[in-house]
C-alpha cells in the first residue's frame, strides 16, 4: 500500500516538469535605453564550420571585423567542458544592437588587401577557401542562434542556425551554393563575399503575460526570434570615404572579387529591424528552428521500421521454438525406446555447454564492464534529454553530461567486469581491474589525443586546449579509475555467479557447418538485424554531429533503443565461442550418461577440460564413463603444482634422454639403458611409430614395445611415452603407416577428419590396452606421462583433433600428464585443456632463455619442460660434418638448470635410420635433403654404443647440480670394436644427384 501511495506522489510531480525550462537559463527582458531594464543586446560570434571539412575555425582566425581585444578578453562567456570539447569558441562581436532601435546600413569596418603583400594575399586566400568549402557563421543573440531562413526548391520554409561566408560562381558561370538562388550572382569565376547582413529581431511585448506587468507600460519585451539575411553588397562611399547603401533593399549591386584582382577593398555593414510579435511565447522560441528540420516524418518511419523488424523476427523465433519444443516433447514421450533413451537431444543436448567459459574471458569481461558503463551513460543521458535538461539552449550540456556520467559510472563497470571474470573462474584479478579502468578509456583517449594534435597543427578551433586535456585526465584518474576499483572490490567480494545448469567439462563439438552458419557470416547477419532497427536514428545523430546541427529527437531515440534491447535480449542464443567444424560424432568416444557420474572401480573418472594442476570442483563434475576394471591407484605419480613437478608428492625434476628402441638392436637395449642411468638420467623418452607396430592394416603388434618397457622397469627408470600418432623424429611420414596415406589421399591427415580419425581411434585404443599394465599410478610401471602429436603448431591449428587424442586417454581412466611439444614460434596456438605445453629446441644455437620466458608468459604457474634439448647436429647427406662445441653445450645445460626447467636430451642414444627418405626436408627450391643412415652421429652415446665427451659433461653436470643424487652407477665399459681396416672411397656424388640419375 505504501508503495502505491509513493508511486501516486511521483505521478503528481510529473506535472511540475512543464513548469521549468532549464536551470540557470532565465528569460531576459529588454526595454528602451534609459529604463531600468536591459537595453543593450549582445551579439556573440561562434566558430565557423563546414559540412565539407572536418576543421572548424574560430571567428578571429578570419580577417573579419573584430571586437577590441580587451572586450574579447573581458566579455567572452565561460565555456563548459562540452563546449570546449566540441570546439565551440564564443566571442563578443563588434556589432552594437539596442533594443527596438532600427539601424540602416551601419558601417563596421573596411578591409583593404593588396595581392602584392604576402600577408594580405594569405588572408584573402583563406577567405576564398572558406567560400569554396561552404563555411558558415554561427551567431548568437540572447542565447538563441541567429537563424538564416529561406524557401527550399519546393517552396517550403527552412531555417538553419548558420549562414554562409559567401558563395562562388565557377568558370562556366554556374553558381555554387547560395549563388544559384539569385540572378544577381552571375559573373563567372567570382567570389561573392556576404559583407552585409540584415538582422531581424522579433519580440513579445509582454501583453497578457504575467511578466509583462513588471514593465509598467514601459516599451520592452522578450526576444522570441532572431533571423539574418546575408548579402553581398557593393558599397558607395561618401566624401569622407564612409560606405553607404544607396537605394537599400535587394536592388543594391553585388560585391565580388576574382583571383586576378590586384587590390580588393571590402566594407562590412549591417542593418537591424525589430518586429513585435505576440503570437509566440518565449518558452517556444526554438520551435521555428526545430520544426523546420525535415526529420520528424522520417523519425516515425524509423519507429515503424524497428517495430516491423522486431515483430517479424520475434514471430520467426517463436515458430522455431514451438516446432523444436513440439519435437522434444514427442521424443521425451517415447523414452521407452532404448536407443532414443540413451541419446540426448534438444535442450538436454546443449544445456551443458551454454555457460562454458570463453577462451578470452578476461577481454570479454572487460568489454562487458565497459559496455555496461556506456549503456548506463546512454540511458541516463536520454532520460535527462527527454526531460529537457539537455536542450539546445543549454550549450555544451549534452557533451558535458556524457563525459561526466561516463566518468562517474566507473563503479558499475568495475563491478560487472569483476563479477563476470569471477564467473569465468579467472584468477588474475589485478589484471582485470587494471584493464577495466584503462583499456577502453586508454584507447579512446589515445585516438582523441592524436586527432587533437592534428587539429592543433591545422590551427582549428576543434583542438582542445592543454588545460582541458589535463582536466580530462584528472577526471579519468581521479574519479573514473578509483570508482572502477571500488566496483571491482565489491564485485570480487561477492560470491561467484552460479549458473542455472552445470557446465560439462567435455566441450560438445559442433558438426560441420554450412557456410551461412559459420562464425564470420553469422557475425555479419547477426549484426545486420539489430542495425536495421537503429540505422535511421544513427544516421540522424551522426549527420547532426557532422553538420553541426541540433538533434532534438531524444524521445524517438529512447523508444528505438528500448526496441533494440528487446530485440537483442529476445533473440539471444547460444553460440559456441571460437568453434572448429568437425565431421565426426563425439558419441563414438564419450557418452554422457546418468550413471557416468558414479564411481567405478573405486576411482574417480577424469575431467577433460579441468586444468591438470588443479583438482576438479565436485559441484561441476561431469564424468567420463569407462568399462575398464581398475585396481585402486597405488601411487600419485607425476603431477604439477605451481612451477615444479611432483613425483609421489615430492619435488621432482625430469632429467631425460631420448632412446629410440626401434633404431637399436634389441640385444643392445640393456647396455644403452644402463648407460643412460649411469649418466644420472631418471627418464627415458621415446616415440611409438605407428608404421612399425601396424605395418598392415588391422595387424597390430606391440611385442617389442612391451619388451622395452619391461627392461626399463627393471632398471627403475621412468618413461614419457610419445604416442603420436605423428611422432616425426626423422621417420618416414612421421611414423604414420603407408596404408593410411592411401585411405587419406584426398583428405587432410593429422586433422579432425573422420576418415583419418577412425583408424587413429582403433590404433590408440589397441596401444592403450597393451601399455596400460605399465602405467605407474596403477601398477607401478615405468610410464609416468604421455605426449600426443609432435610439433603440431607448425602444421595446423585444429584443437578438435588434439582434444580427440586427449580423450582417448581420459576415457580409459588415464589421468597422467599429457604434454604437447612445439617449437617456440608456434607454442600457444592450440587450446587443449588438461595438457601441459613443452618446448622443442631445434637448433643447438637457439636462445633457451627467451624460449623459456615466452613459454612462461603463455603458461604461467606451470613447470617448464624442454622436451628436446639438442645434443648434436642433425646431419644430412652432402652436408659438412659438424660436432657440437662442448663449452657451448655445457653452458646451455647449466643455463637450463639455472632457469629451473626440466629437460630431455635429444638424442641421448644414437641409432640407425631405416627407410629410403628418412627425415627428408622439402625446401622452397624443391630440393630434398635426407638424413644420414646414422641417426645423430654425434649423440652422447653413439650408434655403436661408444661414449662421446659430452656424455661425461652431462654426467658431471647432473651430479654437480644434485639432480642426480648419487651420480648414478659407474658407466659400463664399451664393447670392444673390431678393426675392419681402412677403405678408401674413390668416387662419390651427392645423394640428390644419384636420385636424378636413377630417374
Amino acid at each position: 500500500m505504501n508503495k502505491l501511495i509513493n508511486a501516486c506522489w511521483l505521478l503528481t510531480l510529473l506535472g511540475s516538469v512543464a513548469a521549468f525550462y532549464l536551470p540557470g537559463l532565465a528569460p531576459v527582458t529588454y526595454c528602451n535605453k534609459g529604463e531600468k531594464c536591459k537595453s543593450d543586446i549582445k551579439l556573440y560570434v561562434n566558430r565557423l564550420d563546414s559540412v565539407y571539412s572536418v576543421l572548424p575555425f574560430e571567428y578571429t582566425a578570419f580577417d573579419f571585423c573584430q571586437a577590441p581585444k580587451d572586450v574579447i578578453n573581458k566579455e567572452s562567456p565561460v565555456e563548459n567542458l562540452g563546449q570546449v570539447v566540441f570546439g565551440e569558441r564564443i566571442r563578443p562581436s563588434p556589432y552594437q544592437l539596442k533594443f527596438n532601435k532600427t539601424e540602416k546600413c551601419q558601417h563596421l569596418c573596411t578591409k583593404t588587401y593588396s595581392r602584392q603583400k604576402k600577408d594580405d594575399d594569405k588572408k584573402l586566400k583563406f577567405l576564398q577557401q572558406a567560400i569554396l568549402k561552404h563555411y558558415k557563421h554561427h551567431w548568437i543573440i540572447d542565447n538563441m542562434p541567429l537563424a538564416w531562413c529561406y524557401n527550399t526548391a519546393g517552396g517550403k520554409p527552412f531555417c538553419t542556425t548558420g549562414f554562409p561566408v559567401g558563395c562562388y560562381v565557377n568558370k562556366n558561370g554556374k553558381g555554387m551554393d547560395h549563388c544559384s538562388s539569385s540572378n544577381s550572382y552571375s559573373q563567372a569565376n567570382t567570389f561573392y563575399l556576404f559583407n552585409h547582413v540584415d538582422i531581424i529581431i522579433e519580440y513579445h511585448n509582454g501583453e497578457k503575460e504575467d511578466w509583462g506587468k513588471s514593465l509598467s507600460g514601459t516599451p520592452g519585451g522578450r526576444l522570441i526570434k532572431a533571423k539574418i539575411i546575408p548579402r553581398s553588397v557593393k558599397h558607395h562611399h561618401d566624401a569622407n570615404g564612409v560606405p553607404y547603401c544607396e537605394g537599400g533593399g535587394d536592388s543594391l549591386p553585388t560585391f565580388g572579387f576574382k583571383n586576378t584582382d590586384n587590390d580588393v577593398k571590402i566594407s562590412y555593414t549591417y542593418s537591424v529591424t525589430f518586429v513585435e510579435n505576440n503570437t509566440v511565447k518565449w518558452s517556444s522560441r526554438w520551435d521555428y528552428i526545430l520544426e523546420s528540420m525535415p526529420h520528424s516524418n522520417i523519425q516515425w518511419f524509423s519507429i515503424m521500421n524497428s517495430l516491423v523488424i522486431v515483430l517479424f523476427l520475434s514471430g520467426m523465433v517463436a515458430m522455431i521454438m514451438l516446432r523444436t519444443l513440439h519435437k522434444d516433447i514427442a521424443r521425451y514421450n517415447q523414452l521407452d525406446n532404448s536407443e532414443d533413451a540413451r541419446e540426448e537431444f534438444g535442450w538436454k543436448l546443449v544445456h551443458g555447454d551454454v555457460f562454458r567459459s570463453p577462451r578470452k574471458g578476461m577481454i570479454l569481461s572487460v568489454f562487458v564492464g565497459n559496455g555496461i558503463q556506456i549503456i548506463c551513460m546512454v540511458v541516463i543521458t536520454l532520460l535527462f534529454a527527454c526531460l529537457g535538461f539537455l536542450s539546445p539552449a543549454n550549450r555544451g550540456s549534452l557533451m558535458t553530461c556524457v563525459l561526466v556520467l561516463y566518468v562517474c559510472l566507473g563503479t558499475p563497470a568495475g563491478f560487472v567486469s569483476a563479477r563476470i571474470y569471477k564467473m569465468f573462474g579467472g584468477e588474475k584479478w589485478k589484471s582485470n581491474v587494471l584493464l577495466t579502468a584503462f583499456l577502453v578509456p586508454g584507447i579512446t583517449f589515445g585516438v582523441f589525443f592524436v586527432l587533437n594534435l592534428i587539429m592543433w597543427g591545422e590551427g582549428s578551433s576543434a583542438a582542445v586546449p592543454f588545460t582541458t586535456l589535463i582536466a580530462l585526465l584528472a577526471l579519468w584518474f581521479g574519479i573514473s579509475v578509483p570508482l572502477s576499483f571500488v566496483g571491482a572490490y565489491f564485485g570480487f567480494k561477492k560470491k561467484a555467479i552460479e549458473h542455472p545448469v552445470r557446465t560439462n567439462q567435455i566441450p560438445r563439438q559442433i558438426p560441420d557447418q554450412s557456410f551461412y552458419t559459420r562464425p564470420l557470416p553469422g557475425i555479419v547477419m547477426g549484426g545486420i538485424l539489430p542495425f536495421g532497427c537503429i540505422f535511421i536514428q544513427l544516421f540522424f545523430i551522426l549527420n547532426s554531429i557532422w553538420s553541426h546541427e541540433t538533434y532534438y529527437m531524444f524521445g524517438f531515440t529512447l523508444f528505438v533503443t528500448a526496441a533494440w534491447f528487446f530485440f537483442n535480449i529476445f533473440l539471444d542464443s547460444y553460440r559456441e565461442e571460437d568453434y572448429e567444424p568437425v565431421t565426426y560424432s563425439w558419441q563414438k568416444d564419450i557418452e554422457i550418461l546418468p550413471e557416468a557420474r558414479k564411481r567405478q572401480g573405486g576411482v574417480d573418472h577424469i575431467l577433460l577440460a579441468q586444468d591438470v594442476t588443479q583438482p576438479p570442483p565436485p559441484s561441476t563434475t561431469s564424468r567420463i564413463p569407462t568399462t575398464r576394471k581398475l585396481p585402486p591407484r597405488a601411487h600419485k605419480g607425476l603431477t604439477a603444482e605451481g612451477n615444479e613437478f611432483l613425483f609421489d608428492q615430492q619435488p621432482f625434476r625430469i632429467a631425460g634422454g631420448t632412446f629410440h628402441y626401434f633404431r637399436t638392436p634389441e640385444s643392445s637395449w640393456y647396455d644403452r639403458l644402463l648407460k643412460m642411468k649411469a649418466a644420472g638420467l631418471n627418464t627415458v623418452v621415446f616415440p611409438v611409430p605407428w608404421n612399425i607396430h601396424e605395418r598392415i592394416k588391422g595387424k597390430k603388434n606391440f611385442t617389442s614395445l612391451k619388451n622395452f618397457l619391461e627392461m626399463i622397469k627393471s632398471l627403475k627408470l621412468y618413461v614419457i611415452l610419445q604416442v603420436g600418432p605423428f611422432v616425426e623424429n626423422g621417420l618416414d611420414w612421421g611414423g604414420l603407416p603407408s596404408w593410411l596415406l592411401k585411405e587419406n589421399i584426398k583428405h587432410k591427415i593429422r586433422s579432425s577428419n573422420e576418415t583419418f580419425l577412425n583408424p587413429v581411434r582403433s590404433y590408440m585404443q589397441a596401444l592403450i590396452d597393451d601399455i596400460f599394465p605399465y602405467v605407474y599410478s596403477f601398477y607401478g610401471g615405468p610410464i609416468i606421462a604421455f605426449q600426443v602429436e609432435h610439433g603440431f603448431g607448425l602444421y595446423l591449428k585444429d584443437d578438435t583433433y588434439l582434444n580427440f587424442l586427449v580423450i582417448q586417454f581420459r576415457k580409459n581412466s588415464l589421468d597422467e600428464i599429457i604434454f604437447l611439444a612445439d617449437r617456440v614460434n608456434f607454442i600457444g596456438r592450440d587450446r587443449v585443456p588438461q595438457t601441459i605445453k613443452c618446448l622443442l629446441i631445434d637448433s643447438p644455437h637457439e636462445d633457451i632463455t627467451s624460449a623459456v620466458v615466452k613459454l612462461r608468459s603463455i603458461q604461467p604457474d606451470v613447470p617448464v619442460l624442454l622436451m628436446a634439448l639438442p645434443t648434436a647436429h642433425n646431419m644430412k647427406w652432402a652436408m659438412k660434418y659438424e660436432q657440437l662445441n662442448l663449452t657451448e653445450f655445457r653452458n646451455r645445460l647449466y643455463r637450463s638448470v639455472v632457469l629451473g626447467t626440466s629437460f630431455v636430451f635429444h638424442p641421448f642414444i644414437g641409432g640407425t635410420n631405416y627407410g629410403f627418405n628418412s627425415g627428408a626436408i622439402n625446401y622452397t627450391d624443391s630440393q630434398l635433403q635426407f638424413d644420414l643412415t646414422t641417426f645423430f652421429s654425434d649423440a652422447p652415446v653413439t650408434e655403436s654404443g661408444e661414449y662421446e665427451q659430452k656424455y661425461f659433461v652431462i654426467r658431471s653436470a647432473l651430479k654437480d647440480t644434485k639432480i642426480s643424487v648419487d651420480g648414478g652407477p659407474p658407466p659400463p665399459l664399451n664393447y670392444p670394436s673390431r678393426n675392419y681396416g681402412k677403405y678408401e672411397i674413390t668416387s662419390y656424388m651427392p645423394y640428390q644427384s644419384i636420385i636424378d640419375i636413377l630417374k
